[in-house]
């Protein structure tokens, strides 16, 4: 709710300065431009009904290159790779440990459409090929490993910011799409696919782009 208030505001104070301004935003053809994204989280939890604590963190790095081939049109392909860990405690003495870590490869296109002096509108097609392991461990017990295989193909809408003629802020809004996973347990595989919707939700972000 946070991310989408200050979305609204910079939505708006945008609308009102491009009203005093001739100018617009542009990205320029023919430049290479490289940004990404870092993110780092943590959080705890407690349940009364299940008598636990839950302690999780994680962090995640994005690097982002692309080309813009015509004015406020680009290509590009991004990465990504995310760590995390966690501890889940009973008070009847049981113990849990798990983690992550996943690399996701994501060539796309993307189109700037002018919504204020600084301000875009972007729409963004791409394909995603992830891959994600996944280790759970019970305190005393045999370490339990889940490796998945996704593929999601889809469009993400989101906003740009101008900063300065070099740089711009970029948030993504979530994305619409197909996705395939295929997920391996001690020889038990098993498959999902799935259309989504996830605008707005738990799928935001912000980063940076730097012309070069």
């Amino acid at each position: 709710m946070k991310n989408i208030l200050c979305i609204a505001v910079l939505f708006v104070s945008s609308i009102f300065m491009a009203q005093e301004a001739n100018d617009t935003f542009s990205i320029p053809k023919n430049q290479w431009v490289l940004g990404g994204s870092l993110s780092v989280s943590s959080f705890n939890s407690s349940s009364d009904d299940l008598k636990s604590k839950s302690d999780s963190f994680w962090w995640e790095i994005a690097p982002d290159v692309g080309y813009v081939f015509a004015n406020n049109f680009m290509v590009g392909i991004k990465t990504q790779y995310r760590f995390g860990d966690g501890d889940d405690n009973f008070d009847n003495g049981n113990a849990y440990k798990r983690s992550f870590q996943s690399f996701s490869v994501a060539p796309y296109i993307r189109k700037y459409f002018f919504v204020a002096k600084k301000l875009a509108l972007t729409l963004e097609g791409g394909v995603k090929v992830s891959k994600r392991w996944d280790e759970f461990t019970e305190v005393n017990a045999e370490k339990e490993e889940t490796i998945s295989n996704d593929f999601f193909v889809g469009i993400s809408p989101g906003l740009a910011y101008t900063l300065s003629k070099k740089v711009y802020l970029y948030s993504s809004l979530g994305n619409v799409g197909y996705y395939k996973t295929k997920s391996e347990k001690e020889g038990d595989i098993t498959k999902t696919d799935a259309f989504s919707f996830n605008v707005f939700t738990s799928h935001l972000n912000f980063g940076v782009l730097f012309l070069l």
